[in-house]
């Protein structure tokens, strides 16, 4: 049961803050910023043409000669930008740019003061910073109005300044002013990645025009809707109460359902089709809010609103109302709890940004870390403590224990303790732009991040920490709070100088790492194998069932402990309680925990952290499909490091019985590099002729830090042996297989040594419309291993991608090969990744030279046809047109030999799980050219051709 938390009365804080009430922590005063736009929406021509007056208070104790404002929509983005933005958008599995790379078009086409024109300029690296020089300087306690007037054209994209289909987002569409404070004014660039953002919070008043089937979704309390002309209407908008910013979400298709929470309508808009999802999101919210009230004090304002946009990832928060991507409402049943945390995750920073502002771009731990934590508690109140995000139908229940298992806390550690492992951490506190790759700003500030909160929590005693955001929201309600200002009240209200603490968990990369690495006796060594000391509880059990608890003060990198009494130690385990965010849990027990884990097939995600508890070893067993039969594999893994595993099939139409055993060793050298080794065994049981004993050596580094999706392939590079094997073979490899595509393996009297690399900038995951990829491999198979076998190989691999349209595209693809001696079949350039009109191993030769082309276009987009509860979604089908020419030879390459084909294709986008992975899956026929005695050829495979 969770702990009961002190109820905080937000209303009466609220009014005192109203009528003059002194809220301490800030050396500014307290006035607000006022807004007040006027702005027509022109959603035909996607136009917005508006003009602002701001009035600004210098609330400092210095003058000042300008005021500056952001004008995030004047964004001007590298070529370098450009491309990152195309490729992280695989992490969402989108394209984000359905025409083409597309930003704002911005234009300030006036600013005066008292009726003058005063000097402006923008200014900054990404040119989203407006300098406005005021004709007097402020004094401290003076006032100034600044009139405006602008024009922005929206750009065809997903996010959250945006138009797609009839949806329109607007979000930081209009300047706003830089937050000044004792460091200055809070001029940030506008880094692309995540919410680089921070605000006064302010008054808002708001006339916008628009044509009347529009449904605007806003942040504000809707004061009055009038019909005027031309098929337009006028709606007067006002805060209310002062806010962070003022966002719209605009389309002629919304509905709505709403409900009231005390002086709060909260309203869940939703698309035709969605009302279930639209429910169940208004649910969401109120449930939370319920949560948060309790907690924090009621929430003030009039309105909440939560919109479906096409955001391109899960959502995000906007003042009194938040973003929802269209996809999420799409997601299948059995992700219902993930739903309900997407919703409570956006709903709740209403507290934790809204009321309470946070600089996001140098502190955004302070808000997501802290944020999650509280997400976590709510989720925690209303699933269970060890709630998963897999919701099974309750026929299900009695075979949990059998299922695959991923529950929030495990999602929420298991990234950061990925990243941690390969060097790349970072402190959770720090400026966006400095985190090694944007993915893993979710990773730190909101998975560490919000781990390092429950550790506080722990520290302060919940007494404590409850009165520390007690004293949040009354003191920095409408206001700003910074990392230093939270600190200051936890020491304040601990009486505790808590230095030791935050230093190394906010501000460095160490880690933490407690292990319990020898009993003798009465004698237990405790040792600290990470950065970070803390004094953590070890539990003792003794051989006379008698038990004990120690406290380890952990100052020291290693300490024996020695326990009164004369029986034996049985058991040991440190952090029982899970207190701390420890990077490696299976080292805290002696001796070591081994979970054994049934599964009812066993698949590759059964490798991997994520389905498996980290504070054991963990015994995997289950049946599985591969070499064409069934079979069962068996694994022993130390979470996120190693993996043994072993496994026996039997291929039925062959009478062939495969077997293998490997070990991998990940994270090698603490890097993205993977140490791994596999022998096999092939039993013919018709004849004796396919029997093979085979193996494999491999170091693999990942370039990149992350794969963006399951059937993408990182950057990377591979030094490998193998013996009787492909390069692929059975021997999985994370990060995405090697590219092997029309090489010609023996597998019989070969001992391989080579290299292979693979580098990619395309876009958008899974289909690329541009950009390239290349894959390089160099081999030598010499007489070791009692090989007899004897060649040099080498092949490029180069794909290309260039837009012919908005939607359509070319593809070029070009291989080389050579080899020698030139009497061996170092290639096969026919079959379904290469010559399509030829059978696979009809194209053979020592040297190759390979070409296709293929024009790709839309035949049906948009189609949303979703399988079993939208667990798998039909998006899209495409066509296309091919044409592919080359040779294979051995020793003199002859023009006559030149092999041409030509055909059709068609290619089905499909969703998995709604927004979680996507997949082309194509089909191809083929007629060779000139070749009579060819038949058509008809190919099925995963993924474009190249």
């Amino acid at each position: 049961m969770q702990e009961t938390k002190k109820i905080f009365v937000f209303s009466f804080v609220f009014m005192n803050f109203i009528w003059g009430g002194c809220l301490a922590g800030s050396v500014f005063g307290s006035a607000h910023p006022r807004y007040e736009i006027r702005a027509e929406i022109d959603a035909d021509k996607k136009v917005v043409t508006a003009s602002q007056r701001v009035t600004f208070t210098n609330t400092s104790s210095r003058q000042l000669e300008e005021v500056y404002f952001h004008i995030y929509p004047h964004r001007q983005y590298s070529r370098q930008e450009k491309d990152l933005l195309r490729r992280y958008a695989g992490y969402f599995k989108v394209n984000p740019f359905p025409d083409g790379f597309q930003s704002p078009d911005f234009q300030i086409q006036s600013v005066t003061q008292d009726s003058a024109a005063v000097f402006f300029q923008t200014e900054g690296e990404d040119q989203t910073l407006l300098k406005v020089s005021l004709i007097h300087p402020l004094a401290p306690g003076e006032t100034v109005e600044l009139d405006m007037a602008y024009m922005l054209k929206i750009p065809h994209g997903y996010g959250r300044l945006g138009w797609h289909e009839n949806i329109i987002a607007l979000s930081r569409w209009y300047p706003i002013l830089s937050v000044y404070n004792d460091q200055g004014w809070c001029n940030y660039p506008f880094y692309p990645f995540h919410r680089p953002f921070f605000s006064d919070a302010a008054d808002y008043s708001v006339e916008l025009t628009v044509a009347r089937p529009q449904v605007v979704v806003h942040s504000g309390v809707l004061i009055k809707e009038e019909m005027i002309s031309s098929g337009a209407k006028k709606l007067t908008i006002d805060s209310k109460l002062p806010i962070r910013e003022f966002s719209l979400a605009l389309s002629p298709e919304y509905l709505m359902r709403q409900k009231k929470l005390g002086g709060t309508e909260i309203m869940s808009y939703y698309l035709p089709g969605d009302e279930g999802r639209g429910l169940q999101a208004l649910e969401s919210a109120l449930g939370l809010m319920r949560f948060y009230a309790k907690k924090f004090g009621d929430y003030p304002y009039e309105v909440f609103s939560v919109a479906p946009v096409h955001l391109g990832y899960g959502g995000e928060q906007m003042s009194n109302m938040t973003y929802i991507d269209t996809r999420v409402y799409q997601l299948p049943g059995i992700l219902n709890r993930y739903f309900d945390f997407l919703i409570a995750h956006e709903t709740g920073h209403q507290w934790f940004y809204n009321l309470v502002g946070i600089d996001e771009y140098t502190q955004m731990w302070l808000e997501e870390g802290v944020h999650s934590y509280f997400i976590q508690e709510y989720i925690k109140e209303k699933y269970g403590p060890k709630a998963q995000i897999l919701e099974y139908p309750s026929w299900a229940k009695a075979l949990e224990w059998f299922l695959p298992e991923l529950t929030f806390q495990r999602s929420r550690d298991v990234r950061y303790k990925m990243i941690s492992r390969i060097g790349l951490d970072h402190p959770v506190v720090g400026e966006l732009s400095s985190f090694s790759e944007p993915s893993s700003i979710f990773s730190l500030t909101y998975g560490k991040g919000s781990r390092i909160v429950a550790m506080l929590k722990d520290i302060l005693g919940p007494e404590v920490f409850d009165k520390v955001f007690e004293r949040v929201f009354k003191e920095y309600t409408f206001k700003n709070l910074d990392v230093k200002e939270f600190i200051r009240m936890c020491e304040n209200e601990s009486g505790r100088d808590l230095t030791w603490f935050f230093d190394p968990w906010l501000y460095t990369d160490e880690h933490y790492d407690v292990a319990v690495t020898k009993v003798r006796g009465n004698r237990i060594t405790v040792e600290n194998k990470g950065g970070i000391g803390m004094p953590v509880d070890i539990a003792v059990q003794f051989d006379n069932q008698q038990e004990k608890m120690v406290v380890w003060d952990g100052r020291k990198k290693t300490e024996e402990i020695v326990l009164e009494g004369a029986a034996q130690v049985k058991r040991v385990e440190a952090d029982p309680g899970h207190k701390w965010l420890d990077l490696d849990r299976t080292n805290n027990t002696w001796p070591r925990h081994v979970q054994i884990k049934p599964v009812p097939l066993y698949l590759g995600l059964y490798d991997t952290p994520y389905f498996m508890p980290d504070d054991s070893y963990n015994f995997v067993f289950g049946p599985e499909l591969s070499n064409g039969g069934l079979g069962v594999k068996a694994s022993l893994q130390k979470p996120y490091d190693q993996n043994f595993y072993t496994a026996t099939d039997y291929e039925f139409s062959e009478s062939i019985l495969h077997s293998r055993a490997g070990y991998v060793l990940k994270n090698f050298l603490k890097s993205q590099t993977a140490l791994g080794v596999e022998a096999a065994n092939r039993t013919d049981y018709e004849d004796g002729d396919d029997d093979l004993v085979s193996g494999k050596v491999f170091l693999r580094r990942e370039l990149w830090p992350v794969q963006y999706g399951l059937l993408d392939t990182n950057d990377h590079v591979t030094l490998y042996m193998i013996r009787n094997q492909s390069l692929n073979g059975s021997l999985s490899l994370e990060g995405g297989p090697e590219d092997t595509r029309n090489i010609s393996y023996l597998k019989h009297n070969e001992a391989i040594v080579g290299t292979a690399v693979h580098f990619e900038r395309s876009s958008p995951y899974p289909d690329p419309r541009q950009g390239f990829k290349m894959d390089a491999l160099l081999e030598h198979s010499g007489h070791f291993l009692q090989a007899t076998q004897y060649f040099y190989r080498a092949a490029m691999d180069a794909s290309f991608y260039k837009p012919v349209t908005n939607k359509s595209r070319l593809a070029f693809r070009f291989k080389c090969g050579w080899g020698e001696p030139d009497d061996k079949n170092l290639f096969e350039l026919g079959g379904l990744n290469g010559l399509r009109g030829f059978d696979r191993k009809e194209i053979r030769g020592a040297k190759a030279l390979l070409g296709s082309v293929e024009y790709r276009f839309p035949l049906k987009d948009n189609l949303r046809v979703s399988f079993m509860d939208h667990l798998f979604g039909l998006e899209s089908i495409g066509g296309v047109i091919f044409f592919d020419a080359g040779q294979s030879w051995y020793s003199d390459f002859q023009e006559a030999g030149f092999k041409k084909d030509a055909g059709l294709g068609l290619r089905a986008t499909v969703s998995i799980g709604s927004f979680l992975e996507k997949a082309v899956l194509r089909a191809d026929v083929a007629q060779a050219i000139n070749q009579a005695d060819e038949d058509p050829h008809f190919w099925f495979g995963v993924n474009q051709a190249f």
